[in-house]
């Protein structure tokens, strides 16, 4: 009997757990019930190690992408939005959408092609009816993060590389340690981070990892020359929208003279994410994702409570705070990436005032 799909999604911050069905009907987590009751899920064994998927399945894949024709009808993306993290990518990628000649799918971060906790085990045809609705669109694209979480994520890249050879690529990137601070305050929101922000800052490298610009950037320039690239920074995307987002149509290939809907407006701020959920809470959830036949005697409607004071409280200014020996410490761990960003950048790129 054929497998059914199967999906794991391991992103910190993530409320997606592993869907599986099996032919004896074992348990199901549904990600559906975890999303309505708001509950973060910290760790889910990735779906390569279920029984459900072969461990060649991964080769199939990469055979289908490589040798499989496409359909006369078959769309991919011709762009993509690779990151980083809270640093602008939903912003950026809804004032694209209110271009005519633009086409995104209605799910922003398709995570295609992460094999840890995104779609490439479903195949290409799966990412091609992602687009099914592009029409006649000049520029069709998505925007996933998670494509620049080296090490977290390795092979990105080359996964790309071997289904989209030509894609244009944009990166925007934000100071480093603003876009650290960020990405804690996201923890918290979502009840996947607990510690101190020193501790957590300093002492979990993925903070520091995503924020390596260069070091992300270098996997790319391994299987894709530097024409194929557009390089922003959220601060001039804040500050000068509509001379950004010219650059970004233009690069593009859309016409630039066209007026976008709602720019300035900031999508998705972390400052809008300023509640976080009570020990208890989170450790409820926590049982609940761990326990699916638990789960699914949680009635829906107790999904109210997770914007109440009952189960969250409001972040302490006190808990975002860098002091200055936190922020000097940061800054010297980050300094040399920046120097390694500045070839990458253009003429007059003060590296965030980060540079000696």
């Amino acid at each position: 009997m054929p497998h059914e799909p199967t999906r794991c999604d391991t992103a910190v911050g993530s409320a997606v757990g592993c869907v599986r069905r099996s032919d004896r009907g074992h348990a199901i987590l549904s990600e559906i019930r975890v999303r309505q009751l708001g509950f973060a899920r910290s760790w889910v064994p990735p779906c390569r190690h279920l029984p459900d998927v072969p461990r060649d399945h991964e080769c199939r894949v990469r055979r289908q992408a490589a040798k499989s024709p496409r359909t006369r009808d078959a769309v991919l993306p011709n762009f993509l939005i690779i990151g980083a993290q809270k640093s602008g990518t939903t912003s950026l990628f809804r004032y694209l959408e209110t271009h005519p000649q633009v086409f995104g799918p209605h799910r922003k971060e398709l995570d295609f092609f992460v094999e840890e906790n995104g779609e490439w085990a479903r195949g290409v045809s799966w990412y091609e009816r992602q687009f099914d609705g592009a029409g006649d669109a000049i520029a069709i694209g998505e925007a996933s993060p998670s494509y620049t979480k080296f090490p977290s994520y390795a092979g990105v890249p080359a996964r790309i590389k071997s289904v989209l050879p030509d894609v244009r690529l944009i990166y925007i990137m934000r100071d480093p340690i603003e876009r650290m601070r960020s990405n804690y305050l996201h923890g918290l929101a979502e009840g996947v981070e607990h510690r101190p922000i020193g501790e957590a800052l300093l002492h979990d490298s993925r903070y520091i990892d995503g924020t390596r610009y260069a070091m992300q950037l270098h996997r790319y320039g391994e299987h894709f020359d530097r024409s194929q690239f557009l390089l922003l920074t959220t601060e001039a995307l804040n500050a000068r929208p509509a001379e950004t987002m010219a650059r970004v149509l233009d690069f593009l290939g859309v016409d630039s003279s066209l007026r976008l809907h709602d720019l300035g407006v900031r999508h998705n701020a972390g400052s809008l994410k300023r509640r976080a959920p009570r020990a208890g809470w989170r450790a409820l959830g926590s049982f609940l994702i761990t326990h699916p036949r638990a789960a699914r005697a949680v009635p829906r409607r107790v999904s109210w409570l997770q914007e109440r004071a009952l189960t969250t409280r409001a972040v302490r200014p006190d808990e975002l705070m860098l002091t200055e020996d936190l922020r000097a410490r940061l800054t010297d761990l980050i300094r040399y990436d920046v120097e390694r960003l500045v070839p990458w950048m253009d003429a007059g790129f003060d590296g965030w005032g980060l540079l000696e």
